[in-house]
């Protein structure tokens, strides 16, 4: 079986580097991205199996990602985990729009986003992605901004 080719994009080097080093002896081939503009890189460079990404990126967030992703033919059009946490509601509202497989409340651990990974990887069917209107991901990031109490700082 070849290894899931996954892209993680996240501004969090430490986590990053947590995710590293936990999937190195997985059946997964990860590369990372700091930035939008490096996941935009990456996907067009790598073409990943599944993007794992957090909305509140530097230099092209998360949502000019997926806008990126679903509209530029040059970029390859993969299933989406989104991560996030409280301090990314204005960013996480901006992503909703677009379509995705799972939404997950960080802190997330390693074994769990390998558990979403496989998950995602397995059930991908091309024939239906992106149409994702309706998921279950979907609801719950709606549900999720619909019960936070955000106020910007």
């Amino acid at each position: 079986m070849a290894a899931i080719r996954v892209l993680i994009a996240d501004q969090d080097q430490v986590l990053l580097e947590t995710y590293k080093r936990f999937l190195a002896d997985r059946d997964v081939e990860p590369s990372f991205a700091v930035s939008g503009l490096d996941c935009i890189g990456c996907l067009r460079d790598s073409c990943p199996d599944v993007l794992v990404l957090d909305p509140d990126l530097h230099w092209g967030d998360g949502a000019g990602v997926l806008e990126r992703m679903y509209g530029d033919p040059r970029v390859p059009t993969v299933p989406v985990i989104l991560t996030s946490d409280a301090r990314d509601a204005e960013q996480l509202s901006l992503v909703r729009k677009y379509p995705f497989e799972v939404f997950m409340i960080k802190p997330v651990s390693p074994q769990e986003v390998l558990k979403k990974i496989r998950g995602v990887h397995y059930s991908a069917r091309p024939e239906s992605h992106p149409n994702m209107s309706g998921s279950e991901a979907a609801a719950r990031c709606n549900s999720w901004l619909s019960d936070m109490r955000y106020s910007p700082a």
